[in-house]
């Protein structure tokens, strides 16, 4: 074999090289691209259950455990579309999954603003908590858990995202600033105590 032919070869194997990885490199550029899309599609979104009780879980499977309950027509802000089928959200701080078939994302995006790392308690619509019980809310709403909070400042039906749960300020008795979160049970509201967390104004 002459020199010139090997050197042409040696050229040859090299272009077919690059090119081979390129290409190699571009289709992991798509897949990756088409992973992230998905993987990011719902990030951001406030999604709203439509059915009638929907599970939270621990992890996307529905042999995982539950560690929550959604009701119809609460809304959730969606962390990311997790494996098919399945949105993460977090309540409380915690990651956690909803089916995607029982969420609507249609219409419910939103720009929120921060107001600020606010002072949370909790309370439920016993004497104790209220005074007399079985009372509606200052707004004149049925108080409902995952979506009642009682804040004075902020007009009623503002929406309030506090770890990843939309709430609507629904009735009065606390100051701005501190935010007072409605629960059915008297003793899920003592165990919440007092907690803290940054609290964003959705529009």
């Amino acid at each position: 074999m002459s020199r010139t032919n090997e050197i042409k070869k040696n050229e040859n194997r090299k272009f077919l090289h690059i090119l081979h990885s390129a290409l190699l490199g571009l289709a992991l550029g798509i897949g990756l691209t088409g992973m992230l899309t998905v993987n990011a599609s719902a990030a951001g979104k406030i999604g709203t259950v439509v059915t009638g009780r929907l599970n939270v879980r621990e992890e996307p499977t529905t042999n995982s455990k539950i560690l929550s309950k959604l009701e119809w027509g609460q809304t959730v802000r969606l962390t990311r579309q997790a494996e098919r089928g399945w949105y993460e959200i977090k309540l409380n701080g915690k990651k956690c999954y909803v089916s995607e078939q029982y969420i609507s994302t249609k219409g419910t995006s939103a720009h929120k603003t921060y107001l600020g790392n606010f002072t949370l308690t909790a309370y439920c619509g016993c004497a104790s908590c209220c005074g007399v019980a079985g009372n509606l809310t200052a707004s004149g709403t049925v108080p409902t858990q995952g979506r009642t909070v009682a804040m004075g400042g902020i007009d009623f039906g503002t929406k309030l995202l506090i770890n990843g749960v939309v709430y609507t300020v629904e009735d009065r008795g606390t100051s701005y600033g501190h935010v007072d979160i409605f629960f059915n049970s008297h003793q899920d509201a003592v165990n919440f105590g007092m907690q803290s967390a940054d609290v964003y104004l959705l529009s």
